[in-house]
């Protein structure tokens, strides 16, 4: 019994190993397949689908994030088999973006993974040195232009609606940043963005130091 589990399982790594080799081509004149593309646009027009994909070695949670701040459910898994359906919400949500949507949304993932570890690198680093003399005139120098500015990763992004909320999802990185420099409290977080941006905060931006990234779709 366990060698014939243990052959199913290889099988079935072997099948996505194959697949994931070859681009998925749907046969448009299956019956089957032409209802499931049908149900697909339904769920599309309806926002009640489910984004399914095969899990890639580099997919992170950060990934996983930036899709559901398009309002987006995901199920990302190791064992996948591709279909009808599921290719044509991908389809569909590359129509509507303008873009390849998985790729593009890894690409922003990775970017913002980078400079995240690279900003945390870099306070990790001064804390053992305490080297960060001024934690508040480092803040400012960095955070436009610099390692604090999260907003940059925005650059080429999609739907407007679907780069606000990124935007504000950038916002949520930079505070555990100041917090980690030291800078704690919401109201002194809150007026050193003002101060660096030279303008008030939104409703929004205010609820993201507040209450975290519960961002409403």
């Amino acid at each position: 019994m366990k060698k014939i589990v243990l052959l199913i399982i290889i099988f079935l790594a072997f099948i996505i190993n194959i697949q994931a080799q070859f681009e998925y081509k749907p046969d448009t004149t299956n019956l089957h397949c032409i209802s499931q593309f049908e149900k697909a646009k339904e769920d599309f027009s309806n926002k009640t689908f489910v984004l399914k994909f095969q899990k890639s070695y580099d997919y992170t949670k950060t990934h996983k994030k930036i899709i559901e701040n398009y309002g987006i459910q995901i199920e990302a898994s190791r064992i996948y088999i591709n279909n009808c359906y599921d290719y044509k919400i991908i389809e569909l949500l590359n129509e509507k973006h303008g873009f390849n949507f998985i790729e593009h949304t890894k690409n922003e993932a990775k970017e913002l993974d980078k400079n995240s570890s690279e900003s945390n690198l870099a306070v990790s680093n001064t804390k053992e040195k305490d080297s960060i003399s001024d934690p508040i005139g480092y803040i400012k120098k960095e955070s436009i232009g610099g390692k604090l500015d999260y907003g940059k990763i925005l650059i080429g992004y999609g739907a407007h609606n679907a780069q606000y909320k990124a935007y504000l999802y950038s916002i949520w990185i930079w505070t555990s940043h100041v917090k980690e420099l030291g800078i704690t409290r919401r109201k002194k977080i809150i007026k050193l963005w003002e101060e660096i941006h030279e303008r008030k905060m939104t409703t929004d931006e205010k609820n993201v130091i507040k209450y975290g990234i519960k961002i409403k779709k």
